[in-house]
Order: structure tokens, then sequence, then C-alpha cells
């Protein structure tokens, strides 16, 4: 009785130094809440700084897409540079040469990348395939063609007329007879790729070289424009020389020799124009057509229109005249490619692609924090999804004020924001009252016992019902005020 009396005198006696405490602590909580906006208004700020100055330099999409963007982006070439076998450091330089070509030509960064995906499935090296997709750019901003139908090409072409695409500039060469024989006849250079699939082995073994393939099958399309049906006219063509009784049945016919002495095959165009010859010296078209069921009566419909198309007019001229023209085709991209890309569209594009890089150089320590952060929470601290729901909001906003001013002030934030006003305030009043703020637990809002009164009362209902439990404040906690 005595002890709580006591208790009570000497609280009444301090009551005054206790409210000046209270005061001098809603101060310093007011300081407090003053920095932290403070704080986080300048995250806001620099944030929309960023996205203002992305945004002022042309950019159409926010900071976050952008990041997002970025981020798919490793993921693709990772995977890349893992199927390639080649590290970090490659994948890298790939990525700057992606961003680099599209900056040339203003062509999309995702369709290079498929063609370069494209080129290492059908088994070149990682740098190769960096050359060869250089080429394709440049093909691809001229002709208008997909970037990953061209590589499709480029390797079909390769497998069937044993092109080595590892040697330098051949990609390019290929690319510009490709080009040359698109504008020559019908067969553009987004469809070789098909025909090429078709007909590429068996034009080779049928005695003709890659230019004279071109050439062929432009010619072929002045008759017939469907790709489908040229590759199946082209195919049926080449029976001719690769079916045996066929070719004996010709040869035989006009007496045109399809091998030489050594058991060789002949240049196909000169077997073609041998029969040619004996063919533009028939006068009638009963003579013609008995020509033709002579020579090639065993063969398809389609491998005799074929033939009909070759041997009549001026045909294996201009496949002849064809083939001289995609010969000497090199260099015919890289002439082309400034006018090419002189529009409005293109330089678009290349300027977009010089954004996009700035905006991806922005993104990728961004990504590599979140990566790392992510990683470490669920790799090392082992952190259960109920545990992130809970702690997210708070480990946030922690984070961002940490960063800036210091763990101590930070330390309390993990608490509710109304426990830890309120702590902050009494935490000041007993400092003032020399009472050391530890732990204030369960103190009834009517006194000790009930029988606190006045002042004394009001005084301990204050420090009970503003400091949670388990909750202790140090003087160091306010350090950083």
């Amino acid at each position: 009785m005595n002890r709580d009396l006591s208790l009570a005198i000497r609280l009444f006696a301090d009551s005054r130094r206790m409210i000046s405490g209270l005061r001098d602590g809603e101060r310093g909580v007011s300081r407090f809440t003053s920095r932290v906006k403070r704080e986080f208004a300048e995250v806001r700020q620099m944030l929309g700084s960023v996205t203002s100055k992305i945004a002022g330099l042309g950019l159409t999409v926010g900071t976050a897409a952008e990041i997002a963007r970025s981020a798919k982006l490793d993921q693709s070439l990772t995977k890349i540079g893992q199927s390639a076998g080649v590290g970090q450091k490659m994948t890298a330089e790939l990525r700057r040469e992606l961003f680099a070509m599209a900056k040339q030509t203003g062509a999309d960064i995702e369709a290079l990348k498929e063609g370069d995906a494209a080129l290492l499935a059908a088994g070149q090296s990682f740098k190769a395939a960096q050359e060869t997709t250089k080429a394709v750019n440049v093909a691809t901003a001229v002709t208008g063609s997909n970037a990953k139908i061209l590589a499709g090409a480029l390797t079909v072409a390769g497998e069937a007329f044993q092109f080595d695409l590892e040697k330098p500039k051949l990609a390019q060469e290929l690319l510009d007879k490709m080009t040359m024989a698109g504008r020559l006849g019908n067969a553009e250079l987004e469809n070789l790729s098909d025909i090429f699939a078709r007909i590429g082995v068996n034009s080779r073994s049928a005695g003709f070289g890659f230019s004279q393939t071109l050439a062929f099958l432009e010619t072929l399309s002045l008759q017939e424009r469907n790709p489908e049906r040229l590759a199946t006219l082209a195919d049926s063509t080449l029976r001719l020389f690769n079916n045996l009784d066929y070719t004996k049945a010709a040869a035989k016919a006009t007496g045109v020799r399809f091998f030489d002495a050594k058991g060789e095959r002949r240049d196909a165009i000169a077997v073609l124009e041998d029969i040619r010859r004996q063919y533009a010296k028939l006068t009638t078209d009963k003579q013609r057509a008995l020509f033709l069921d002579k020579a090639f009566g065993k063969a398809d419909l389609d491998t005799i229109r074929g033939l009909k198309i070759l041997l009549q007019g001026d045909s294996l001229a201009k496949l002849r005249q064809f083939a001289g023209q995609i010969d000497t085709a090199g260099g015919t991209l890289a002439r082309d490619l400034p006018e090419a890309i002189n529009n409005a569209v293109d330089q678009a594009g290349r300027l977009k692609a010089t954004l996009r890089e700035a905006a991806d150089n922005f993104a990728q320590p961004i990504n590599k924090a979140i990566a790392d952060a992510i990683r470490y929470g669920l790799d090392q601290k082992k952190l259960t999804g109920e545990q992130i729901i809970g702690g997210g909001a708070a480990a946030v906003a922690g984070g961002l004020v940490a960063a800036r001013i210091g763990k101590g002030v930070v330390g309390a934030i993990g608490g509710k924001a109304a426990g830890l006003a309120g702590g902050v305030a009494t935490g000041k009043a007993l400092e003032q009252a020399g009472v050391m703020p530890v732990y204030v637990v369960n103190m009834p809002s009517s006194g000790i016992g009930g029988k606190l009164s006045g002042a004394a009362s009001m005084a301990g209902a204050a420090g009970a019902g503003a400091i949670a439990p388990k909750l202790a404040l140090s003087r160091r906690s306010f350090s950083a005020r």
C-alpha cells in the first residue's frame, strides 16, 4: 500500500515534466514523419524523372514495360548462349551486335534474334551465326524479307550445295545472288527457302550449280508464278537428269550426251541447249509433238511441261543470261542498302532501336538486382509465400528508406505505423521523467490497482496505451532524428 502511494506521489510530482516529454516526443515523431515523407517524395521524384526522361527521348511505353522487355531479352539470349555452349561474355557480345544491327537498318531485334537462333539450330557455330545474321540483316532491309526465313534459305542452300557457311563473307555472297535472282523473275527471296528444300539436292545432282539453279527457277517462274507449283514444276523437270530411264530415252532419241567421256555429268544448261538446237529445226507443230513424245514420252506430264517451257522461244537464252547476272551479283546488297533505308519507316526503326538500347542499358542493372534479391530470399533465406505476403510491404518501405537515412530509424518501420508513432512519443516522455523506456506492459487505464487519481492516472494511461507489447525502443533509435 505504501509502495503504491509513493509511486503515485512521484508520478504526480513529475507530471509536468512527463507532459513536456510527451510534447517533445510529439515533435520528434513529427520530424521523423516529415523526413520519411521527404525521402519517399525524393524517391518518387527520381523514378518520375527517369520515366519522363525516357519518355522525352521518344519511347511510347512505360519504364516498367521496358524493364520487362529487357528481362525477356535476357532470358532468350541466355537460352541461345546455353544452346551454343558459350558463356555470358559472348552472349553479352551478341546482345550488343543485335542492337548494332538494328541501329544500322531499323530491323526488329526479336526477328534478328530468331534468325540467329535458326542458324545455330542448323549447326552453325556461335561466331559464324553472328556474322551470317549481319548479312541477313542487310538483306532484310533491302528486300523486306523475314530474317528467320532468309536464315533458313541460307542453311538449306548450304546443305544442298555443300557450302561451308563458316567461311567469312560467304553468306553475304549467297544472299547477293539470291537477291539478284529474285529481281530477275517471279520467285521472291522469301520463297527460295521452301523451294530449295524441295529441289536443292536434285538440282546439284543434275549438274546445276547454285547460280544456275537460281536462274533455272527464275526462268520457269516467268511461266509459273505460284511458289508451290513452281517447286513441283522445277523438281519434275530435273527428273530428265536424275531419272535414268528418262535420261536414256532422251539420249537415244536425240543423240545428245548427258555424260562426258570420263563419265562425269555435262553442264545441264549445255545439254538442254544441244536438245533445243534439234528442236528449233522443226517447222510444224506435228514434228515438235513427235519429237517431244519420242524424246520424253515416258516422262510425267510436269516433266514434259517444264521441258516445253525451256525449249520454246528464248527461255534457254534467258536462263543463261540470268545465270551470268546472278554470278556477278556480289556487292548488290551493300550497294543498295543506303537507298533502301532512306525512308521515314526505316529511319524511325533505327531511332527506335537506338532508344531501346538506351532503355535496355538502364533496365539491365535493375533486372539483375531484382533477380539477385529474389534468389537470395528464396534460396538463402528460405522465405515462404506467407512470409513474403506478410512482410512484403514493410520490407519494401524499409529498404527504400534504409538506403537513405540509415538502419537506426528504419529498424522501427517493421512495426505498425500507429504503434511506432505512439511508442516514440511515450519513450520521449519517459526519458524526461527519468524512466528507462524498455517495456511498459499491461498497465490498466485507471492506474495501478485503480488507486491512482488525476494526473497520475492520466500519465499511466498514456504510457500503457502507446507502447505496444514486445517493442523495445532504445536511446539509439532516435540518433537519426
